[in-house]
């Protein structure tokens, strides 16, 4: 068994995203969430929060993006402490370009989170096991929601704003919004779980990066009307979803009160499933990252080299996070 030490960000328990949570396994890979005295591989999911000293050297060493360039910059010196970079992201680290991959975000649906927190704050949630049973695709409203916040920070951020304000102003009676800034919410499940489709609107629009906003809507087994990653069809079955450009917005309503006038849901029950399974099984980042490792020691030629190394978490200077403002505000790709 290939052990894996992922330095623990997370504020909801994605042991739950393991078919068996009491056993954090997948493939021939044993996932650790604190620090053991013995690992074959280290993966930083995004960033790290304090400094790893490790013997592993850099080819053992994995990082996972999660955010598009259009978010979220990540500097030439924290990345190269790393043998592989994982993300959407379309350009090189070093000599080396970033490896395709989706964000390896938790799912959110079926936690209580916390006011204006991403952190979960009960020990009862839904696990893989409960999201894969679920049966409840028929006895739904005919409405369309939307859950999302209000956050204004980049481009993306504000498009979406403008588009929920609209709705909300032009037509309040076609869609019912959720989250921060709008009704609150603690657990996605409740809302997601009643509606037959839900409005998923992604932070930005770039190739190959869809969230957990995406992945919480098959999993509550709604029919998600999306916008965000460009390619989305070639992860998901366009019987599953149907997708709308939020800066065309007579469009986008005619396209809403068309589905709410049609059998789509009743329609696309197995697809729905189907996209579910998906994302339990195949885009799980357990499997993902099980998969990438597997292939690495099938593959690999490295030898067992040992060192003696500090992994730092990135560091902005204020010439960084100035540029970082600036790009938000004009939506400029660094």
């Amino acid at each position: 068994m290939i052990k894996v030490y992922i330095p623990s960000l997370f504020y909801i328990p994605v042991q739950r995203q393991f078919p068996n949570p009491a056993k954090t396994v997948w493939g021939n890979c044993e996932f650790v969430f604190s620090e053991v005295d013995d690992y074959d591989y280290i993966v930083v999911i995004d960033s790290l929060k304090e400094k790893i000293q490790t013997t592993l050297s850099k080819t053992k060493r994995i990082i996972f993006l999660g955010e598009p360039p259009y978010v979220k910059t990540y500097n030439g010196k924290f990345l190269k402490q790393f043998g592989r970079v994982y993300g959407c992201h379309q350009k090189k680290v070093g000599n080396d370009s970033v490896k395709l991959s989706i964000p390896l975000l938790p799912w959110m649906v079926g936690c209580h989170l916390g006011k204006n927190t991403h952190q979960c704050n009960s020990n009862k949630y839904l696990t893989y096991v409960d999201f894969q049973k679920n049966g409840n695709l028929h006895s739904r409203l005919n409405k369309i929601c939307l859950i999302t916040s209000n956050k204004t920070f980049t481009k993306g951020h504000r498009d979406r704003v403008r588009f929920v304000e609209r709705i909300l102003k032009e037509y309040p009676n076609l869609v019912d919004v959720y989250g921060n800034g709008y009704k609150s919410i603690s657990d996605k499940w409740d809302i997601l779980s009643r509606y037959k489709y839900s409005i998923v609107i992604e932070n930005c629009s770039y190739p190959n990066y869809w969230t957990e906003k995406l992945a919480d809507c098959f999993l509550a087994g709604c029919y998600p009307i999306y916008y965000g990653c460009t390619n989305i069809n070639e992860y998901f079955s366009n019987d599953s979803m149907d997708t709308i450009d939020i800066n065309n917005f007579k469009v986008a309503v005619h396209q809403l009160k068309a589905i709410l006038l049609s059998s789509k849901y009743e329609n696309s029950v197995n697809s729905i499933i189907e996209s579910r399974n998906l994302v339990l099984n195949n885009y799980n980042m357990f499997c993902i990252i099980s998969n990438i490792i597997e292939n690495m020691e099938q593959f690999s030629s490295y030898k067992k080299e040992r060192c003696n190394e500090i992994v730092s978490p990135m560091q902005y200077s204020i010439k960084d996070k100035v540029i970082q403002k600036i790009a938000w505000r004009l939506n400029i790709v660094l």
